[in-house]
């Protein structure tokens, strides 16, 4: 695992990138789609977040 630092600021725009485990390209099936809404809706519904742009591909995604 990396060693990430993040520079946290309240109020910050942040990016990030997510890839699947061995690129496997399975994130734009129905499915999928749906298990990300429903993680997005309960990751926000505990650390409020405003999601402005994301890009879904079929084995990684992009999120501001």
């Amino acid at each position: 695992m990396s060693d990430y630092r993040r520079w946290r600021v309240e109020g910050g725009t942040y990016f990030f990138t997510l890839n699947t485990h061995n690129r496997e390209p399975f994130l734009t099936t129905k499915s999928a789609r749906r298990c990300l809404h429903r993680a997005f809706h309960i990751v926000r519904h505990k650390w409020p977040f405003r999601l402005i742009a994301a890009v879904v591909l079929p084995d990684h995604l992009h999120a501001v």
